[in-house]
């Protein structure tokens, strides 16, 4: 491979032209995949919140560059490095709970920290770790992923979006309810202390919700959202929809008082992890996951708990811890 150093000795123009054109040759395939990581790093910045103006000031390149930096990317390609986003911030709030220090807030610390705990189970975190890896090398350049690829992506963190929201919700025990503020027109009592939703702000400003039993154990935890009205639209679906849904019992047969057709196509989905633990999660019609339960030691269990989702998901009332 020519280096700059055996041009050096070259007093033949068009030799050196030559020899420079080869070089550039050899060497395009590095130059092309620097240019991937640059635009790719501008991307994973934007997607982290930063404007086009802040880039430009903090990359030193126009804002219109950064636009076209940004966009040169390809849509699956976005939706890895997003989905990693949201999951990093997550990931960051459980650093933050674990009472470590700000400095070892990053992801291998907070996975270690669920790869320590007894309520995440070891196909999520291998999930995790697929996700992050996926990211890191869609950002390095060194893949481009496939639009049904994203969408596996996307469906695994917002799965994992709503576990990692679980385990906070049981490691920070936010089980006080005092003062909570009444919120038309869906609450029905002001400060109830019967089964209920509750929304609620997490580390990040985001609205959560969680159905909650009478004794404040946590059934479901919903997603993360924006705005509040996002958090009471997604509790209309499970109001709406919670008891017609059938159960689809990934490991076994959907028992035979679930082989119903409903208008709502929303779904309990039981299955067993890793550990040999039974889980649930809801899903929509669209496969989207809308809330995710707790662990249970057997089937029995698990069913009991869909159960008490189903009884009071259409009339409990709402409080408004946020």
């Amino acid at each position: 491979m020519i280096t700059l150093e055996d041009l050096y000795e070259v007093e033949d123009p068009l030799r050196l032209f030559e020899l420079s054109t080869q070089a550039i040759s050899e060497h395009q395939h590095v130059i092309d995949r620097l240019a991937s990581i640059r635009t790719r790093a501008a991307a994973a910045l934007h997607a982290q919140g930063y404007s086009y103006k802040d880039l430009s000031r903090t990359l030193g390149v126009s804002a219109p560059r950064v636009g076209q930096l940004v966009s040169a990317n390809d849509a699956p390609d976005m939706g890895v490095i997003r989905a990693w986003i949201t999951l990093e911030q997550l990931l960051s709030e459980v650093v933050q709970t674990a009472g470590r220090p700000s400095r070892e807030a990053t992801s291998s610390t907070a996975i270690n920290i669920l790869r320590q705990s007894h309520g995440f189970d070891q196909d999520a975190l291998m999930d995790l770790e697929f996700i992050r890896k996926m990211r890191n090398d869609v950002v390095h350049g060194r893949i481009s992923v496939s639009e049904h690829t994203a969408d596996i992506v996307s469906n695994k963190a917002e799965y994992l979006k709503a576990l990692i929201v679980l385990w906070l919700s049981r490691e920070t025990g936010r089980s006080s309810h005092e003062g909570l503020r009444q919120l038309d027109p869906l609450t029905e009592t002001p400060r109830s202390r019967g089964s209920r939703f509750e929304i609620y702000r997490d580390a990040n400003g985001q609205f959560r919700f969680r159905l909650l039993a009478s004794n404040s154990e946590v059934l479901v935890v919903g997603e993360a959202y924006e705005s509040k009205a996002g958090a009471l639209s997604a509790i209309n679906v499970l109001r709406g929809t919670a008891s017609t849904a059938v159960i689809d019992d990934m490991g076994g047969q959907t028992r035979q008082s679930d082989r119903r057709t409903t208008s709502s196509g929303s779904k309990f989905e039981l299955y067993k992890d890793s550990a040999g633990r039974y889980r649930f999660r809801i899903t929509a019609a669209s496969g989207e996951v809308v809330a995710v339960g707790e662990l249970f030691e057997t089937k029995a269990s698990a069913l009991q708990a869909i159960d008490r989702v189903r009884r009071a998901a259409a009339s409990v009332p709402l409080n408004d811890a946020s």
